[in-house]
């Protein structure tokens, strides 16, 4: 009988030993979550809804003193908990773009981008890539006239970004050489990419690339070069099929109750709420696509 006993109690210290370190862990990790959620409404209060204010009330330099503040309260924590470590970068990743972008309000454009960058690291140590800030950084070295860094910022989308971000590199490196003064090689950034066998489908990528063509002709006064592009925007020919027997228009917007019958009986495609110069047009009720 004390042999039994004697067993049974090995085998529970055993298992407090095995266990202890864990419920040790999952304490300190409930410990870390309950101050960074604790940490993360003070800094809100105290120093990010202000300097968003004064963002708002255009007093960029008071802004950008306020979000290095926060960015301090984050930074001085040293997190092991999944969740409070998520908060922290979050919380540091926004606060760096709202001091980048308080730096280009004040046309300090060269401040700005190593704030965009630095956060889109940041970001980078989830194990994504941040590549929009990155090309919002790109933007900002346009306006800055930055154009070494500029191309250098986009080639790290163009080379690794998904389709979405490397067609915006295409396009805002397009810029980059409109601004230069290289029109020639500005038209052929955008040309290039009907021949493009990465921007073949879906077929409303055809539209954002003669958007963006048809401006760049606009703004360089090329009135009948622009027209051609209008025509084709507006034509009813489905891309895929070559044909416009199927065709009907896409609605944009809050759709009513006549939306809603046209809808019913295949006269129109509801496209959404949002609508911008790029978007498709026309649905081919035969291919189901847009353009």
């Amino acid at each position: 009988m004390f042999g039994k006993k004697y067993i049974f109690c090995f085998v529970c210290l055993i298992l407090v030993g095995i266990s202890g370190p864990a419920f040790a862990d999952g304490e300190n990790d409930e410990k870390q979550q309950s101050e960074g959620a604790k940490l993360h409404e003070f800094v809100q209060r105290a120093f990010v809804y202000p300097a968003g204010e004064a963002q708002r009330k255009r007093e960029f330099q008071r802004a950008i003193d306020l979000y290095q503040r926060a960015i301090d309260e984050w930074s001085s924590k040293n997190y092991t908990d999944s969740w409070a470590i998520g908060t922290q970068r979050s919380q540091l990743y926004s606060c760096l773009r709202g001091q980048g972008d308080s730096y280009k309000s004040l046309g300090r454009y060269e401040d700005a981008v190593r704030l965009y960058l630095l956060a889109a690291d940041l970001w980078s140590k989830s194990g994504t890539q941040n590549f929009m800030t990155q090309l919002e950084a790109a933007r900002i070295c346009l306006q800055g006239k930055m154009y070494a860094k500029g191309a250098a910022v986009l080639d790290n989308s163009l080379k690794n970004g998904n389709q979405y971000e490397r067609l915006q590199a295409h396009f805002i490196l397009a810029e980059l050489y409109e601004q230069q003064g290289q029109l020639e090689q500005s038209e052929r950034e955008l040309t290039s990419l009907f021949d493009d066998k990465e921007f073949e489908s879906p077929p409303v990528i055809k539209r954002s690339i003669r958007v963006q063509l048809q401006n760049f002709y606009n703004r360089q006064h090329r009135v009948v070069d622009a027209a051609k592009i209008q025509e084709q925007l507006n034509s009813k020919i489905c891309p895929v099929c070559k044909s416009d027997k199927a065709v009907i228009p896409i609605g944009y917007g809050l759709p009513g109750g006549e939306m809603y019958e046209q809808s019913a009986r295949g006269e129109l495609q509801l496209g959404g709420c949002v609508s911008g110069p790029d978007s498709a047009r026309w649905w081919c009720k035969t291919d189901k696509v847009g353009f």
